[in-house]
């Protein structure tokens, strides 16, 4: 995951690139495991010397119905009508360094320069269940079709979106989480989108 000017570096990157990482750490994130940049961490496109073995093609998500869920699955893709979207703070505060969401100071960092991080936890069903939904960066700015700063600064276009999507089916492309507190699985949505009608159809035909 990268932030701010480190993120000059997508342009060098193609499918089939080796890319060497120092100085950086990892964590839980919505896939699975993260490797997360700071300011300290360094990235080298094809390091010279180092080559990898041919790897698989990547996974796809497999679409199933809500009630077949189980906790830990991974990889897996829901369509479902868009019942609720909760809050209306969408987007928050993130150190740099450290990843987590603040405000103001950082405990862990002190002063810093904050990351814009947005969020945006939904509702869904389809039929055979209903089930919570959270999505984080480019996945939460796809479903309001908005980026940061306009979330931020148009309140009104981003309830006008949500009033859109209220009703609407949408597929989600992710992974469940067992909600301890609340005693419930909730879905880590990585990718969002409405279903394509032609795909749809062909679907049908096969």
């Amino acid at each position: 995951v990268l932030w701010n000017e480190q993120t000059d570096i997508i342009p060098k990157l193609e499918v089939g690139a080796i890319v060497k990482v120092d100085n950086a750490y990892t964590k839980e994130g919505q896939r699975g495991v993260e490797v997360q940049a700071n300011q300290d961490t360094k990235i080298t496109v094809n390091p010279k010397g180092v080559e990898l073995p041919e790897t698989l093609e990547g996974s796809t998500s497999q679409e199933i119905k809500i009630n077949e869920l189980k906790d830990g699955d991974n990889y897996k893709a829901i369509r479902g009508m868009v019942v609720n979207v909760y809050g209306s703070t969408f987007v928050h505060d993130m150190c740099p360094n450290c990843n987590k969401k603040i405000t103001g100071s950082c405990p862990n960092c002190g002063d810093v320069k904050p990351n814009k991080l947005t969020i945006v936890n939904t509702m869904i069903d389809d039929g055979s269940g209903s089930i919570r939904v959270s999505m984080f960066r480019d996945a939460a700015e796809n479903f309001l079709n908005m980026k940061p700063d306009e979330i931020e600064s148009k309140p009104e276009t981003v309830q006008a979106n949500i009033n859109t999507l209220i009703g609407k089916e949408m597929l989600f492309e992710g992974r469940v989480k067992n909600n301890v507190q609340f005693e419930r699985l909730e879905f880590n949505a990585f990718k969002v989108s409405a279903p394509d009608p032609v795909k749809e159809a062909e679907k049908l035909l096969k």
